[in-house]
């Protein structure tokens, strides 16, 4: 079982070396389901945000750029619907 979770847990920190947020509060606890949901969509959010506000692009974006924005969001959900795959 602690290799299971060795292994969790390096996929986990490989996520969140890509950007998903930590799943521990500033008390040191695990969130819960709910909380985390809205940690992730709330991380979404500024990244979208903050790609949108850039001024290296006039107009929408295209082609290889909008891949490189979204390239890590595809990433992190298709990891974590493995990671948690039943």
């Amino acid at each position: 079982m602690q290799a299971e979770i060795n292994a969790f847990k390096l996929k986990f920190a490989t996520l969140q070396s890509k950007g998903l947020p930590s799943l521990i509060t500033s008390s040191g606890k695990l969130l819960t389901h709910d909380q985390y949901v809205n940690r992730v969509n709330t991380n979404v959010s500024n990244q979208i945000t903050a790609s949108s506000s850039s001024t290296e692009e006039i107009g929408p974006p295209f082609g290889q750029s909008l891949y490189d924005k979204l390239e890590n969001l595809f990433y992190i959900e298709h990891e974590i619907n493995h990671l948690f795959e039943v």
